[in-house]
């Protein structure tokens, strides 16, 4: 998994990872940090037979 995207937005730790097919054990996901721990508190997992995470906006 690869940070592809970061924002800050709100006090808030936005963060898109995106996961090659070559990399099956690994998931792209787009989520909430916890800024203390560094891991996701909230999260979506994106198929990836359909998408990668890569960057992020608002």
């Amino acid at each position: 998994m690869f940070t592809e995207g970061l924002l800050m937005h709100d006090g808030q730790l936005f963060e898109s990872t995106g996961s090659p097919d070559e990399l099956s054990q690994t998931k792209s996901l787009i989520g909430i940090n916890d800024l203390s721990t560094g891991k996701f508190y909230k999260k979506i997992e994106l198929d990836k037979s359909k998408y990668f995470g890569e960057g992020i906006s608002f």
